[in-house]
């Protein structure tokens, strides 16, 4: 899926965003969708980290350029510059806490303050190893009717475990392809909609601030 040639960089690029509260596993993802068997990493990120990595899709090789934004609060008012023209998100939470199942909602209010109306969403529950092992907080039914209400895919995982979560992404990628080659103004409109709330009720529209 993913190329081991280098970055070209007349290849079409895309940004990905990836948000979720911290502990989430939100930085293990990054480097695992970069490289499948690069170390854990265990300390949490400090206001944003980023990578970039080939993807190939139908064909097409592109770049994805993925942004690990921190989860800690003191960086919310950071998210809706990292959110500006991403084409994709990547929602993370801990199948294990719903406390960080709940805080999707502060992700989603932050993020629609820049993030495309049309840009593509992933639903991600992570630590599915735990999970099932009796250690579940959030049911599936749970993430998957949180997704349907953003318009986004779902999936549990184990970034740990699992040996290629990278299909996460390609499945992404390959939906993001799919938009652009539809609309040249595909991840460049932001009307300011409304994104609705993990019980389906609407989150208000919050003010746009100058960035």
């Amino acid at each position: 899926m993913h190329s081991n040639r280098p970055l070209d960089p007349g290849q079409r690029t895309f940004k990905v965003v990836i948000l979720g509260d911290t502990g989430v596993g939100k930085t293990c993802l990054a480097a695992r969708l970069n490289n499948k068997d690069a170390p854990i990493p265990h300390n949490p990120t400090i206001g944003l980290d980023f990578t970039a990595c080939a993807v190939t899709v139908d064909g097409e090789t592109v770049r994805a350029n993925i942004w690990d934004t921190a989860g800690q609060e003191r960086f919310n008012s950071l998210l809706p510059a990292y959110c500006r023209a991403a084409q994709g998100a990547i929602f993370v939470f801990d199948l294990t806490d719903l406390r960080t199942f709940l805080s999707l909602d502060r992700c989603l209010h932050n993020a629609s303050v820049t993030l495309p109306d049309d840009a593509c969403k992933l639903v991600v529950g992570n630590k599915r190893d735990l999970a099932d092992t009796g250690w579940r907080a959030v049911t599936s039914n749970m993430g998957e009717e949180f997704a349907a209400n953003i318009e986004a895919n779902y999936v549990e995982i184990s970034v740990l475990q699992d040996d290629d979560v990278r299909i996460v992404l390609k499945d992404l990628i390959r939906e993001i392809v799919s938009k652009s080659s539809q609309s040249e103004h595909f991840g460049r409109i932001h009307l300011g909609g409304q994104l609705p709330h993990v019980s389906g009720r609407p989150i208000p529209e919050k003010k746009k601030c100058c960035l």
